[in-house]
This record gives C-alpha cells, sequence and structure tokens, in this order.
C-alpha cells in the first residue's frame, strides 16, 4: 500500500522545463538589481529634460518637437518587437507609452518603462544610463522663482483691473445681465471665478436684483377643464377619417401649447384621463383604415375579397393580425355584398 501512495505522488507532481533566458531578460533582471540598490528620485522637470536631451542627441527632435513615431520604432528595434509582445505590449499602448514618456511630465511611471525607453539610447550600457539620468539638471530654481514672481505681480494686476470693470458692470446690470449682456461680461466672469471665486460671489450676493413675484400664477385647474375642452373639439368636429392614428402624440399636436401640456400631465388629471380613455390604439387604426377602403371600393361600386382590403388598407398580412382587426375584414365584406348589386 505505501510504494502504491508513493508512485501516485510522484505522478501528480508538476514537471517544470528550463528555458534559458534571453538576453532581454538578463538585461531587464540587472536593471532591477541596480534599482534596488539605488533609490533615487527624480523630480518631473528633470524626467522631461532627460528625455528630450536623448530624443535631441539621436536626432529625433525639430525644434521644440519630438519626433514620436521614431523614437517609438528606434526603441522597438533594440528590444526586438517580439520580446515586447510577450511583456504584454501591443503597438497602440507601447506607442502611447513612449509618447508620455518623452511628453512634459505630469505623473511618475514605472522604472521598467523608464528602463526600456531610456536604455536603447545607451545600447543597453546601464551605469550610463543611470548616471547620464542622475546628472541631468532641473530647471534653475532661481530664474523660476524670478519669472513667478513677475508672472504673480501681471496677475495681481491685471486680476485687479478685472475686479473693478466686473464691479463697475454688476452695479449697474446686476450679476446676471452683466454676466449675459455682452461678451466682455462674460470673460470677466470667468476669469475672476477661476483666481479668487469667494469675492465673486460675495459681490454678486451684495449686488443681486430682487425680481417681483409675478402675480398672475397659471391655474391647472382651469387650464385642465380648457384642455379637455379642446381635445373633445378635435375628437368630435374631424370628419375625416383619413387622418393619421390618433394617438397621444396626434391629441398633443393639435393643441397651441403642446409641450407644456406634455410636460404638466401630472397636473392635468382630465387631460390624462382622456388620452387614456380615446387615444387610438394600433389595432383601432387598421379597423379604421379597412372601412376606409370599403367605402372606396362601394363608391366605384366593386365587391372586394380580404386579401384586397388588406393589401389597399396597407396591412401587412405576413404579419400576425388581430381578432378585432379580421372581425373589422369580414364586416366590410358582408357589408359590400349586401350593398353593391
Amino acid at each position: 500500500m505505501r510504494p502504491l501512495l508513493e508512485d501516485l505522488v510522484n505522478k501528480s507532481k508538476i514537471q517544470t522545463a528550463l528555458v534559458q533566458a534571453t538576453w532581454q531578460d538578463n538585461l531587464v533582471s540587472k536593471v532591477a538589481k541596480h534599482l534596488l540598490s539605488h533609490q533615487n528620485t527624480f523630480s518631473y522637470s528633470q524626467l522631461t529634460n532627460f528625455y528630450r536631451s536623448r530624443a535631441a542627441y539621436a536626432d529625433f527632435s525639430r525644434g521644440q518637437k519630438i519626433k514620436q513615431e521614431e523614437v517609438a520604432y528606434y526603441v522597438k528595434s533594440f528590444w526586438s518587437w517580439h520580446w515586447l509582445t510577450k511583456q504584454g505590449f501591443f503597438d497602440d499602448y507601447f506607442n502611447n507609452m513612449i509618447c508620455t514618456l518623452f511628453r512634459k511630465h505630469r505623473k511618475q511611471h514605472q522604472y521598467i518603462m523608464h528602463a526600456i525607453a531610456g536604455l536603447p539610447f545607451f545600447n543597453g550600457d546601464i551605469q550610463k544610463w543611470w548616471s547620464t539620468l542622475v546628472k541631468t539638471p532641473s530647471p534653475s530654481h532661481q530664474s523660476n522663482q524670478k519669472h513667478h514672481s513677475t508672472d504673480t505681480r501681471k496677475t495681481s494686476t491685471s486680476l485687479e483691473t478685472s475686479k473693478q470693470a466686473w464691479l463697475k458692470l454688476v452695479k449697474s446690470l446686476g450679476p446676471k445681465e452683466a454676466r449675459y449682456a455682452t461678451k466682455s461680461g462674460r470673460k470677466l466672469y470667468i476669469k475672476i471665478y477661476r483666481a479668487d471665486k469667494k469675492w465673486l460671489l460675495d459681490v454678486n450676493k451684495q449686488y443681486r436684483v430682487k425680481r417681483a413675484t409675478p402675480k398672475n400664477r397659471v391655474s391647472w385647474r382651469k387650464r385642465d377643464f380648457e384642455t379637455v375642452k379642446a381635445m373633445f373639439h378635435h375628437l368630435y368636429q374631424s370628419h375625416d377619417m383619413t387622418t393619421p392614428r390618433r394617438s397621444k402624440r396626434w391629441f398633443l399636436s393639435q393643441l397651441h401649447n403642446s409641450a407644456t401640456i406634455e410636460n404638466n400631465l401630472y397636473r392635468l388629471p382630465k387631460t390624462t384621463a382622456f388620452l387614456t380613455r380615446y387615444t387610438e390604439s394600433y389595432q383601432d387604426y387598421q379597423s379604421r383604415r379597412l372601412v376606409i377602403t370599403a367605402i372606396e371600393f362601394a363608391k366605384i361600386k366593386k365587391r372586394a375579397k380580404k386579401w384586397q382590403l388588406y393589401r389597399n388598407a396597407r396591412i401587412n398580412t405576413q404579419r400576425s393580425i388581430s381578432s378585432q382587426v379580421r372581425r373589422t375584414c369580414d364586416w366590410c365584406v358582408d357589408w359590400l355584398e349586401q350593398n353593391i348589386k
């Protein structure tokens, strides 16, 4: 019993085959070891300068614009596209990754992506790649601070001028009119809203125009009665049997204020009850068309069979026909036989 159990255990073991690693895998593993032993941090501006300098050095730039497609092709040719696809890359994703790395950096990327994009420019030399990346200078803090202070002064002066212009508009027109009356008013509102929202809201609240409450409010009860009366007028006074199907939409379209009525049906119980009661179903519409067709046959004093009535009434016999429509058709055939001699 014991040897049998040992044989079963041995047979259930998964046999693994040793596969020789490619030079790309070996290079990536060396990069991983190097990164674990060097814990440097890089600013976004430093990474931006590094990739722009590499693209310019390899003649992949035209002024400030980097030739993204040529950079992606250069990186692919170094690693081989066959190896990159095994790592899970595909055309669109890989090209997008290269584009984001060689543009202005606004977020951090995985270090393996930096290795894939940066090592080809150093022919796979990890030490040169790393030392160049570390030594890449950031933009001068002092010059940035000087430009920032100058820009801040210009911005504050421009903002103060905009506030004075907006205050003048608000005093004369009110907040809403000042914002929508002119194109310059809209621009002022947007500019101040982005720069100093609290000041803008406080000023608008201070000069808000108080509008009088309208005295004539809508009497929905009266409007409900008038609407039903108008609909009954269209229902009984319209003797034209060739009208389209008298659906809810048809009844509402006969009114001069159809949009208002449709949007406020929950306030109009009588109108809603009318539409529920008198709206013509599709079966009723087909029956009406059959009657109209029978009248047309009677005018020329010609009897008709069922298929002729269906065809002239534009009723598709290939689809299911309701019992109501069938009864109407039978009645029309009998009526024609009795009244045409």
